[in-house]
């Protein structure tokens, strides 16, 4: 009976000691969890407290959140998150605190073109259409960045690539409308809300260039050169345009062989030809881009009730005729009053919707898309720099980060972007 009694006392204290160590188990793996959970949350926390401190005149002006600092920045703030938290628990120790931020600087491609099609989610080019004011009369004419340290960091430096008028004039020739050619272009609705051009202005605030589109499209530091170059390529493609027309004009094409063969008969009345034809191309392209300038309208591509200079114009101007030899010159004073009878009537073009602003949006949506991307950041850090802060620099700024805390000798790692 003893021995029975005894093993019983045995078992009895051997399943206590069992409990009791199974009860300990269990309180020890909850604080676990519990402290697992907590570092969870708060570690997420921390993160989401860093990320409030995005630039609010950043996010103000272009719609982009990002916080300044670097690693190190961070790390001390993550560091003093954890002693305010940490330091009078016994339980809990920590260290190796590390930030990583290099993946998630706005000056990045990828993350710069992120932020901005997070603004631009819900918005189509149409959204902007009336939000701009037409500035002709403005005085201000933008300057000529010259500061070697405000140029050579620009995102843009050492980048260089341009867009073809040939290859935007094959896509109009082939029959695609200014809605095919821009449709789905990323960040045409962007620039459209966020930046002005020569002709219209969308925002108030102080500018480093006028023409912010042309330096989009032409990327040079002086402000008047961008505009001229934006005026070249839009001249070029309105000539190539025009010229193109008239050679698929039967009625113009013979009305200007007529007056070759009086001008020039024989073997150079085919150079006289493409003379006058190439003149007349000129002469309406001129016309055409001081319409776009004037904030008016000028259709693509040509029709007889588009056109709006007539051969009169050609033959009687001195473009034409400083091309002409002295015999050809005496032919034309010779023959003129034989040519009037031949030039028809045409009526003035109607009005399209294709103005200035359209046009530099076909050649901004034709053009490589990290330009375009490093151009409107270049515009964005200048400015800022102009308005703000004179040490501006998106590579400082920031739209998430990662960071590593070491608790209990476990890891806790959290990823946490805008």
């Amino acid at each position: 009976m003893r021995n029975n009694k005894g093993s019983s006392a045995i078992l009895i204290l051997m399943f206590l000691t069992a409990m009791v160590v199974m009860i300990m188990a269990f309180i020890e793996v909850s604080k676990e969890t519990a402290i697992k959970g907590e570092c969870n949350a708060l570690t997420l926390l921390w993160g989401k407290a860093i990320l409030s401190e995005y630039d609010v005149n950043l996010y103000n002006d272009y719609g982009i959140m990002g916080f300044h600092g670097n690693e190190s920045d961070v790390n001390e703030k993550l560091e003093k998150y954890c002693k305010f938290t940490f330091d009078n628990r016994k339980s809990i120790n920590y260290s190796n605190v590390e930030t990583v931020l290099g993946e998630y600087r706005l000056s990045s491609l990828n993350n710069f073109s992120e932020e901005i099609d997070k603004r631009m989610l819900l918005c189509t080019i149409d959204t902007f259409k009336n939000k701009r004011k037409f500035r002709k009369e403005d005085e201000y004419t933008g300057i000529e960045v010259k500061n070697n340290y405000v140029l050579e960091t620009l995102p843009s430096t050492n980048y260089e690539k341009s867009n073809s008028i040939m290859a935007l004039k094959s896509m109009l020739v082939k029959g695609m409308s200014f809605e095919d050619i821009t449709n789905d272009c990323f960040g045409l609705v962007y620039i459209m809300k966020y930046f002005n051009n020569n002709i219209y202005l969308r925002d108030e605030k102080e500018t480093i260039f006028r023409n912010e589109w042309e330096y989009i499209l032409c990327g040079k530091a002086n402000d008047e050169k961008n505009f001229n170059s934006a005026k070249r390529k839009i001249w070029l493609l309105r000539n190539a345009l025009n010229l193109g027309y008239l050679y698929q004009d039967n009625e113009k094409r013979q009305l200007a062989l007529t007056v070759a063969e009086l001008i020039a008969p024989g073997p150079w009345m085919v150079a006289v030809h493409f003379l006058i034809l190439e003149t007349w191309a000129l002469i309406e392209t001129d016309y055409d881009l001081d319409q776009l300038i004037k904030g008016e309208g000028v259709v693509l591509i040509k029709t007889g009730d588009s056109w709006h200079t007539d051969l009169d114009t050609v033959i009687d101007g001195d473009l034409f005729k400083d091309n002409l030899n002295d015999e050809e010159k005496i032919k034309l004073n010779e023959e003129r009053h034989n040519m009037s009878n031949l030039n028809e009537g045409t009526e003035l073009g109607v009005n399209s919707e294709m103005d200035y602003e359209k046009y530099l949006l076909m050649f901004l949506s034709t053009m490589n898309q990290d330009t375009r991307l490093l151009r409107m950041m270049d515009l964005i850090q200048m400015n800022m720099k102009l308005r703000y802060y004179r040490d501006f620099d998106l590579a400082e700024y920031n739209n998430g980060l990662t960071y590593g805390i070491t608790v209990n000798n476990k890891e806790y790692e959290m990823n946490v972007k805008y």
